[in-house]
């Protein structure tokens, strides 16, 4: 394989020829015009309110991601212009313009750097990967949505990393006149290509990749014009990345200080005994012996507070100072290997010459800082802020069409309307057709736009966002909740909304039901409150409702299709869930006379079949119906309440299902019931065959085995 050649290396070809740099402006070169053209940008901009370990405040003590990048982007110029000299000693550059181009390219790729990084720090990232790594494997997910993505595609989000979005970003999403985004030079975006393969192609224990498969093209394309072999990375990222280390190890450690979470003195101290036991060699020994005598210079008339910020500040300048002249000099030891264009050369990290002392430096901020209350509540609202718009926005543009997203009448058009026209621009670009040219919200070609793309539209406007308005879409989103709250008053309520939020059609109906009459919950939703004080998944939802107008009940039902269901109640499905609504006079146990009641209301939790299924929630009034399931649960006793009921085989079933989950025993009651109702009906084998069959229809899946349904049945009915 032929070696790297700087020439190739410095490549200012761009995916779309542009007469804006050095062309029309002969002073500066490619680089510094890909730097001046993305300074300003909003991108750029954006970093200014993202959390770089400490969230975000009104004084200037801790670093903000935009300040970090610019420390970065000055290091990393200077790295640039280090190595250019020596390169330009050994002859290996002709003239000063390379080490110029050399020093422009490592500015230019320190600024934008973290550009794809989330809201909330690196926690954010994680809490993305997490996300959908939960999604692709929860049963959320549709089969036809997950048959439709590849492996290359789930990885792409299972395994999501701001480096990877931020070439994303410079390629797309930083539009300025087309979807080529800042149409940046192939050795800019060589450079930021970090780890030089794909999240399906990455290396045996490996999580990091460098490209999703929407930029794959480009990303190889790129590689190729360069001449980098696959798995070869661009020798500048090797420089990046030390300046990105040697910024945030000191700089990390600085604001910690000034947080008043690192106890400086003492730490320096124990990092000098190490050093003086010969730890880290004798230029770490050097080095802080010379901080020492530094330190003892800062005037002592000022504040005890200010003079340890002036120690930890005369450190992180001199450690600074040190590590770049060792990176310099790592670089050029091992030019020949990083050179060689082969991905087996064995290229160690440039700082790795000083290991010991860089871990060091680094377990103070992992002990001091990142396990405080501010940076853990910072991660924690990260986690809920972003998880709850990845509930919304995925479910809302993966289960919705084109005709309901387009659509700003319905709450998934409203939702679709918060994202960004340029992001929608860049997803629907590749579609070519003229017909829907400045038509970003039609129907057809909403229709068009992959799973694939849809994600990708999520994830680009939610890792874009900014921690504050990370916050503001999040409040906004959940701005009915606190409306709930109080009016109901009611920690079921409060739960039911946050199922809700991602279901925007399920809570669309209940709205309208509210309109309607008097709202009464029961059964299986009650129950899995009271199992998890949260509602995470139904199968179904059962409603009974007084209805106080008739026409708008009228309304209601000509908005839905609408099936009878067993017991005569009405049957609509809706965001991947059943929901049963009975009027309460047509409930069964009511309609045939079999319980008579003066109060409806109060007596519905005695027209019920089993006792674990006597539980109604009043919602008008707040107040719960529960005496029987309580008592169920207390005695841990599957009862009767209402023998009569038309559905014995389901009763059966349900009995075993909940008798299992909830490890009760079976009443005699009940299994009198059962045995006087069923037992000359059938023989045990049709039994057992009949229950698995209905087990499936209900359930959808098996809930009991073969096996377990036949120990029941013995235990019933022998």
């Amino acid at each position: 394989m032929a070696t790297l050649e700087w020439k190739k290396l410095l490549c200012t070809k761009r995916e779309r020829e542009s007469k804006s740099g050095s062309s029309i402006n002969p002073v500066r070169n490619e680089f510094e015009a890909d730097y001046d053209r993305i300074v300003g940008s909003s991108s750029v901009r954006r970093l200014q309110d993202k959390a770089q370990v400490f969230p975000l405040q009104q004084n200037d003590v801790a670093r903000t991601r935009l300040t970090h990048s610019m420390e970065v982007s000055a290091l990393a110029r200077s790295l640039g212009k280090a190595v250019g000299r020596r390169l330009e000693e050994k002859e290996i550059f002709q003239d000063r313009e390379q080490t110029e181009k050399l020093s422009a390219l490592l500015q230019v790729a320190g600024l934008i750097h973290d550009l794809g990084n989330p809201p909330f720090g690196h926690y954010g990232e994680t809490v993305i990967r997490d996300w959908f790594g939960k999604w692709f494997s929860g049963e959320a997910m549709l089969s036809e949505e997950r048959n439709s993505l590849s492996e290359q595609q789930k990885n792409d989000f299972i395994y999501f990393d701001g480096n990877v979005q931020n070439l994303r970003i410079v390629t797309k999403l930083q539009v300025q006149n087309d979807n080529k985004g800042a149409n940046f030079t192939y050795g800019t975006l060589a450079t930021i290509m970090k780890y030089p393969w794909s999240s399906e192609s990455r290396p045996k224990g490996k999580i990091k990749f460098g490209y999703f498969e929407s930029e794959q093209e480009l990303a190889e394309a790129v590689r190729r014009e360069i001449g980098l072999e696959a798995g070869v990375r661009h020798p500048a990222t090797y420089l990046l990345e030390a300046a990105d280390d040697i910024i945030y190890i000191c700089d990390d450690i600085e604001d910690g200080t000034k947080k008043g979470y690192i106890e400086w003195e003492k730490e320096f101290e124990t990092l000098y005994q190490k050093a003086e036991k010969g730890s880290y060699g004798e230029e770490i020994e050097k080095l802080l012996i010379n901080v020492k005598r530094k330190n003892e210079n800062v005037d002592s008339r000022m504040h005890d507070k200010e003079q340890v910020i002036a120690y930890v500040r005369n450190f992180r300048n001199m450690v600074q100072s040190f590590l770049f002249k060792k990176v310099v000099d790592q670089f050029m030891n091992q030019y020949e290997r990083i050179m060689s264009n082969d991905p087996k050369a064995d290229v160690e990290e440039l700082l790795s010459v000083e290991r010991a002392f860089v871990k060091d430096l680094k377990n103070i901020t992992a002990r001091q800082c990142f396990s405080s209350d501010e940076v853990l509540n910072l991660e924690l609202t990260g986690d809920k802020v972003i998880s709850t718009l990845l509930d919304v926005f995925v479910r809302t543009l993966t289960e919705h069409d084109g005709h309901e997203l387009s659509d700003t009448r319905t709450y998934a058009g409203k939702i679709f309307r918060k994202i960004s026209r340029n992001f929608i621009y860049i997803a629907e670009s590749k579609i070519n057709d003229s017909n829907y040219v400045g038509n970003l919200y039609s129907e057809d070609l909403i229709n068009k736009l992959s799973v694939y793309d849809r994600l990708h539209l999520v994830v680009d406007y939610v890792s874009g966002m900014t921690d504050s308005y990370a916050v503001k879409v999040y409040q906004e989103l959940t701005a009915m909740k606190q409306s709930w709250k109080e009016s109901v008053g009611s920690m079921i309520m409060d739960a039911l909304h946050d199922y809700f939020i991602s279901r925007p059609q399920l809570r669309e109906l209940y709205d309208l039901l509210e309109q309607v009459g008097y709202i009464y919950l029961i059964g299986g939703v009650l129950r899995e409150y009271k199992d998890h004080e949260c509602i995470i998944n139904l199968r179904d939802i059962d409603i009974t409702i007084d209805v106080q107008s008739e026409q708008k009940w009228q309304n209601f039902l000509q908005n839905y299709h609408v099936e009878i269901n067993r017991f005569g109640g009405l049957k609509i499905l809706i965001d991947d869930t059943e929901v049963d609504v009975w009027r309460i006079e047509n409930t069964w146990a009511y309609r045939k006379g079999k319980v008579v009641a003066i109060d409806k209301v109060e007596s519905l939790p005695k027209t019920v079949f089993l006792n674990m299924d006597g539980i109604v929630y009043d919602c008008k009034r707040n107040v719960w119906l529960d005496r029987e399931y309580e008592n169920a649960m207390k005695t841990k006793m599957l009862d009767v309440v209402l023998d009569d009921n038309p559905q014995m085989e389901l009763n059966l079933l349900r009995a075993m299902v909940l008798r299992k989950k909830y490890n009760m025993v079976y009443s005699q009651r009940l299994k009198d019931v059962f045995r006087k109702a069923m037992s000359y009906e059938m023989d045990y084998a049709e039994l057992e065959k009949v229950l698995s069959r209905e087990q499936i229809r209900r359930y959808k899946k098996e809930m009991l085995s073969e096996e377990e349904i036949k120990d029941e049945i013995l235990t019933i009915f022998k």
